[in-house]
């Protein structure tokens, strides 16, 4: 997914802003399916977000190491991250992390790896952080998608 799309979305969609103020939903993860596709047009939000696609996986990425990549003080980060996204920066680091491990997790063959590879430290708060994000866990949602793909692509083939 193109993380433009994301930002896009939010620009637009106010109720999106009041979902993601809240701790977490289980409407959140519908988001980031139903983005409209146009990335934005503010210079330092693209900059911001081609370091979160790039530094997203490494646990080290925090919001002082994230300013310093712009050349930015961190309150200077939160306050137009914010105002052009319409969540904190780390925030939405914290929810692209989890949208790129459920693209992960249908190639990986352990929840851990998934986790190690998408900027956790520690596997039980990935597994934590999931559930309460897309309302399922890690395990389920692989199984669930792996037999959702295995349905799709079992009527093209012939014995």
């Amino acid at each position: 997914m193109n993380i433009f799309r994301l930002v896009k979305y939010f620009k637009k969609n106010s109720a999106a802003k009041k979902t993601f103020n809240l701790r977490y939903s289980s409407n959140l993860s519908s988001y980031f399916v139903d983005i409209v596709n146009n990335p934005p047009t503010d210079r330092f939000c693209i900059q911001a977000i081609k370091i979160i696609e790039k530094k997203y996986a490494e646990p080290s990425f925090d919001l002082a190491d994230f300013a310093k990549s712009l050349c930015s003080s961190k309150r200077s980060l939160q306050r137009k991250f914010s105002q052009a996204v319409g969540m904190p920066p780390m925030k939405f680091v914290h929810c692209y992390r989890l949208y790129r491990a459920s693209i992960k997790l249908l190639y990986s063959t352990t929840v851990k790896a998934v986790a190690l590879s998408s900027g956790f430290n520690d596997s039980n708060y990935f597994i934590h952080s999931f559930t309460e994000f897309f309302g399922i866990s890690p395990s389920k949602y692989k199984a669930m998608k792996k037999t959702q793909l295995l349905c799709k692509y079992s009527h093209h083939r012939q014995f």
